[in-house]
């Protein structure tokens, strides 16, 4: 049954029951009622918002893992490059 509160359509439900029947303590009731129901929305809402946020995170973290590796591979490659062109024109120079 605390499963099926978490439904909008079971919420207006129990609402509607409640307004029915309206005396000053069920009044109250119905309050921290929607009280609870506002609650609970607020922490999953603010649970799937800290997932996502997690999530891209650590996306974002892998993501610049792989471009500093990249950017390392590049610079070698060009200071490879640039090794062979001075060992090259010392060569050519020393023959």
């Amino acid at each position: 049954m605390s499963s099926d509160l978490g439904h909008p359509r079971r919420w207006s439900l129990i609402l509607s029951l409640l307004d029915m029947c309206i005396s000053e303590i069920q009044y109250d009731v119905r309050l921290c009622l929607i009280f609870l129901i506002g609650s609970c929305e607020m922490k999953k809402r603010k649970f799937k918002e800290e997932e996502r946020r997690k999530f891209h995170e650590a996306e974002k973290a892998k993501e610049e893992q792989l471009s500093k590796k990249r950017r390392r591979e590049e610079r070698r490659e060009k200071f490879r490059e640039q090794d062979k062109l001075k060992k090259k024109i010392r060569r050519d120079s020393g023959a």
